[in-house]
């Protein structure tokens, strides 16, 4: 008797439930205010294309005369990864959390303020048999709060609600066992 197949990546079931590992890097822009680097780390767990759920955290770290500005956005998402020919696919999501921006400024005042934060993303990317992922996208949403910092009467930095952002990422599909096989 033979067993019965494996269901996992390297077979090819595209169906197959996955735990993803994902960093990523980019920009990211305000409206009135400073475009950014952003670093990020994703843990998603879901169907290799399908539905899926995620908890992303960026990092955007900023500067101004007499200030560092450190942001921080923890976010729950929701996720469905359409399939693009046999390797390609399209990943759309919604996110909401939490934004937190942590300010020092020199010899002065430091602070934590936190606000909502929700909105969309949009990645394509590239899924290998064997569960290596590269991808691109966009980030749109808002976020509460509309901070601005002054230094000697005069504004120096400032955040509107609305931001924009470019990634660029890697990761991992992590096939997930069914049944107990291996």
């Amino acid at each position: 008797m033979t067993s019965p197949p494996n269901e996992s990546l390297e077979s090819g079931d595209h169906n197959a439930p996955v735990f993803t590992i994902a960093a990523h890097g980019g920009l990211l822009a305000r409206t009135g205010g400073p475009v950014d680097g952003l670093a990020g780390l994703s843990v998603r767990f879901g169907r290799r294309r399908g539905l899926g759920g995620a908890i992303d955290c960026i990092v955007v770290p900023s500067r101004a005369e007499q200030l560092r500005v450190v942001e921080a956005a923890p976010t729950a998402a929701i996720d469905w990864r359409i399939g693009v020919g046999g390797s390609g696919v399209v990943a759309l999501g919604l996110f909401a959390g939490v934004h937190l921006h942590h300010f020092a400024q020199t010899g002065g005042a430091r602070q934590t303020r936190v606000g909502a934060s929700a909105g969309a993303t949009a990645r394509v990317g590239w899924l290998g048999r064997r569960g290596a992922l590269l991808f691109a996208g966009l980030r749109a949403g808002w976020s509460g709060g509309r901070w601005v910092h002054a230094y000697d009467g005069e504004v120096t930095w400032r955040r509107s609600d609305l931001v924009l952002g470019f990634e660029l990422g890697a990761g991992w599909d992590i096939a997930l066992r069914r049944g107990g096989r291996r």
